[in-house]
């Protein structure tokens, strides 16, 4: 994604418990050190002024409504979720990251399902600090198929180094179906997919930097197995809409 190696040594605590039956709410702390070295010669001189190593501590809440008919592979219903984390509780960093996500599923015949899902995000310094490369959203991968992981995001123009943004969102229209040569027991589909999205906005920021915030979509096909260990799936992308500047 960018030219250096980062390693993050830490860990974590988290605890939740029901208000209602489909009400959840979560806590959570994690305390992370995090060493950055081997940069390539052409690194970005954004990279290159952040510190060599920092450390975090981060208080995070999650809020969430779920009304799904099946947790692993759901067919109908809906779920609301909010994340709101706080780092500089301790620490070298500091700032403020909220995100919303949700989705609705609606049977549309015997094993057919159509599902659209959406998440948004918003990361903020305060204090004297600005938020780091590696606390920033990058935008592709499983959030926008046909996308390298990190594939969308602002860039240095010289070096082609992501650099993150301080917002993203993703929105998907998928469509599950059976595929008629295997048993419906077997828990193999089929699906089509539709997935859009952007991130944007480097602060600081300059001439230098690739970041229109401009909308990213791509189309695809796939496989899904709900085996007994997880949801497992291949999919297939082809960027629809894109910058010059994506991976």
């Amino acid at each position: 994604i960018s030219g250096y190696r980062s390693k993050a040594t830490g860990g974590g605590v988290r605890t939740g418990y029901l208000i209602t039956d489909h009400l959840s709410q979560g806590w959570r702390y994690t305390a992370r050190s995090t060493e950055q070295s081997d940069f390539n010669v052409s690194v970005s001189k954004y990279i290159l002024r952040e510190d060599r190593s920092y450390t975090s501590s981060e208080v995070g809440h999650t809020l969430s409504y779920d009304r799904l008919d099946n947790v692993v592979a759901p067919t109908a219903g809906y779920f609301l979720r909010m994340n709101n984390d706080v780092a500089g509780l301790g620490g070298d960093t500091q700032y403020l990251r909220n995100r919303l996500s949700a989705a609705k599923y609606f049977p549309l015949a015997d094993e057919w399902v159509l599902s659209v899902r959406g998440a948004g995000g918003y990361i903020m310094g305060y204090g004297d600090k600005d938020v780091r490369i590696a606390d920033r959203f990058m935008v592709g991968g499983d959030d926008l198929r046909g996308f390298r992981t990190g594939g969308i995001s602002p860039r240095d123009k010289a070096t082609g180094d992501a650099l993150g943004g301080e917002w993203m969102y993703t929105s998907t229209v998928e469509a599950t179906f059976p595929i008629g040569i295997l048993p419906p027991e077997f828990g193999i589909k089929g699906k089509i997919f539709t997935d859009l999205g952007s991130t944007g906005k480097l602060n600081p920021t300059g001439s230098d930097v690739n970041d229109t915030g401009a909308l990213r979509v791509s189309a695809g096909t796939g496989v899904t197995w709900a085996s007994p260990f997880g949801v497992v799936g291949l999919d297939f992308g082809i960027p629809l809409l894109k910058e010059g500047f994506d991976k």
